[in-house]
């Protein structure tokens, strides 16, 4: 992982909390490729790590409004904050948001082989199995 960007990702919240309430640590085969994932609940916010040998870095930072948004493609209900992108993370990150139903800020550090939907929706899958 780059240190640079955990660093900018950690500064988007001044309140992080140090105990995680629940930690999952798993490996995952994500486009028939190990992933290591890490999924930290705390109690003002989730993180994750998903990690592949030969991944594309991103970070953010993602929250969403109440009620939340019906779907990616809308223009409010999100806020989000990217430390570090990639062609098609805006949207994988609003997909990972609203299927996990969050209820709070989530940090994400990803490093994927890409971004798109179907890969995405394995993360979520493996996240949604292991929570």
């Amino acid at each position: 992982m780059n240190l640079e960007t955990l660093m900018q990702l950690s500064s988007l919240s001044e309140t992080l909390t140090d105990e995680p309430v629940r930690e999952r640590t798993f490996e995952a085969l994500i486009k028939n490729t190990a992933t290591q994932v890490i999924y930290n609940d705390y109690i003002d916010h989730y993180f994750i790590t998903a990690k592949q040998t030969e991944g594309k870095v991103v970070a953010c930072k993602i929250s969403l409004s109440q009620p939340p948004p019906t779907d990616i493609s809308s223009e409010s209900g999100f806020s989000i904050n990217i430390v570090q992108d990639e062609d098609g993370f805006r949207d994988a990150a609003k997909l990972m948001a609203l299927t996990l139903g969050i209820d709070k800020p989530l940090f994400m550090y990803l490093c994927l082989s890409d971004f798109q939907i179907d890969t995405v929706t394995e993360l979520i899958e493996a996240l949604s199995r292991n929570r």
